[in-house]
């Protein structure tokens, strides 16, 4: 208001005018913030800029459209100098308001009304937003390799809002979705139904379907529940509807709807209405799956443009809800000492991939690759892939002076464990997928890191099920 008084042009905005226009303005944010300074906004802070005005300006609530172009003359530093101090110290506060406000907004509010598909409600996600495949994938790490090679590789912090395995886990449930529908239905009416304990005291059909996805993804590989998953359970809705602010918040809870959603979480997790072995039926095709892919994300966060950043914990199956569940003590001591029992030979069987080990040790061959080659000077090379089901498969290869490394990995699907005891990948559809290796490697000798068996180049080509006999995911060595 100050800056607009010097200005015969804006002195008559007034205070409530500006206020309503920094609001209107700062609402209709689609990033974080911009990164204005001195020298004026960038082209991507400039369009931003024009963008949310256009958007600001039709509100009703702005009754001068002026006012708007007014706060993006102040951003953007289009000022008397004597009025670019002050200007400067506008921008300043701005931007560090926007990035709390959208956070508020979407994260913590949005996304926890917003249940379609729970995996995709995360810090920094776009909902919205579909992936068209591997294409776009090679396109973003081909870029992420030119500009940021030593930018961090995150898949879990202290602010995610579920493990990196439990939302892994969840994206499959896209691919059974019309499975999933009918067992939310049958869930539904067997715990809120008439005839159930909770009955007409059951929470609404939205929190119903955010928890039964949330269970799914933290319920644990050992086929039981843990000792401590109701009371987990419960904290995470409580969190979701206080976080969802429609009918309990933070300032002002409603002891009475929250005691409904953990009677109604109890009342689930009782052994004895039935609920759960329905559930755990349902959902072990899924469990096998996740796992399945989560692997293959462990290795392609190690080989992917980009340093790894493993948080604490997840080098095991990180099957955690929303913080404070994400922070829980890690046993460092447990992680330890499968490390120092790990066997020579990676072992692929139901144990290992149930209490996680199997992760760690791939986890652990994979950064011992990584030790060996600068990753952050290699280069990426998108390797296309022919016939079969190439549309769920990607690989590409990362060269650093003499060494070659191929990745391949592979998209898992629910069905390919229906009525499968194992956890072997083989039964997949992969007899017949190939991958077009560059001229100049077709005679080199590669060798899988996990499995360390060769792997044949057969007309400057590698066979997708000779790489991933027993994994889902592959890395293949080659010094010459």
């Amino acid at each position: 208001a100050a800056i607009a008084d010097e200005d015969i042009a804006t002195r008559d905005f007034g205070s409530d005018a500006l206020r309503l226009a920094i609001i209107e303005f700062a609402s209709h944010f689609a990033v974080y913030r911009t990164y204005l300074d001195s020298n004026g906004p960038s082209t991507t802070d400039g369009e931003i800029l024009e963008t949310v005005a256009l958007r600001a300006k039709v509100s009703r609530r702005i009754e001068d459209p002026n006012s708007v172009d007014f706060l993006v003359s102040l951003l953007s530093g289009r000022v008397p100098t004597a009025q670019k101090a002050q200007a400067e110290a506008f921008t300043t506060r701005f931007q560090q308001t926007t990035g709390p406000l959208m956070a508020k907004a979407v994260e913590d509010t949005e996304f926890y009304r917003f249940n379609r598909l729970i995996a995709l409600n995360e810090v920094g996600g776009e909902p919205d937003a579909v992936s068209p495949g591997a294409e776009q994938f090679h396109t973003a790490m081909a870029r992420r390799q030119m500009l940021a090679p030593r930018a961090l590789s995150a898949t879990a912090t202290h602010d995610t809002k579920r493990g990196e395995d439990a939302r892994v886990r969840l994206y499959a449930l896209s691919t059974i979705q019309d499975e999933w529908c009918e067992a939310v239905e049958r869930w539904s009416a067997k715990l809120s139904g008439p005839s159930s304990e909770a009955g007409q005291d059951a929470p609404d059909r939205e929190a119903q379907w955010l928890f039964f996805q949330a269970l799914a993804g933290a319920w644990p590989t050992d086929e039981t529940a843990s000792d401590d998953l109701d009371d987990r359970m419960v904290q995470f809705m409580i969190k979701a509807s206080r976080e969802a602010k429609l009918f309990s918040s933070w300032t002002n809870p409603d002891p009475s709807y929250e005691t409904r959603i953990a009677s109604f979480v109890q009342y689930a997790l009782d052994p004895a209405n039935g609920f759960v072995d329905d559930f755990k039926h349902m959902i072990e095709p899924l469990i096998k799956a996740g796992a399945a892919t989560s692997l293959v994300q462990t290795v392609l966060k190690v080989f992917a443009p980009g340093v790894p950043d493993i948080y604490q914990g997840t080098e095991l199956w990180d099957l955690s809800l929303v913080d404070p569940d994400n922070r829980r003590p890690v046993d460092f001591e447990h992680r330890q000492r499968l490390i120092s029992n790990a066997p020579q030979e990676l072992l692929v069987d139901e144990a290992a991939w149930r209490d996680g080990s199997l992760k760690l040790d791939l986890l652990r061959r994979s950064l011992a690759v990584r030790r060996q080659m600068d990753f952050t000077k290699a280069t990426y090379e998108p390797l296309q892939m022919t016939g079969g089901d190439s549309e769920r498969a990607f690989a590409f290869a990362r060269r650093a002076r003499d060494r070659t490394v191929i990745v391949i990995g592979a998209r898992a699907s629910p069905k390919d464990y229906q009525g499968i005891t194992g956890f072997g990948f083989d039964n997949a559809p992969w007899h017949g997928t190939q991958i077009a290796v560059p001229p100049d490697l077709k005679n080199h000798h590669f060798v899988d890191v996990f499995s360390g068996t060769t792997v044949p180049v057969n007309d400057q080509t590698i066979e997708v099920a000779a790489a991933l006999r027993c994994l889902p995911v592959a890395v293949l060595s080659s010094a010459s």
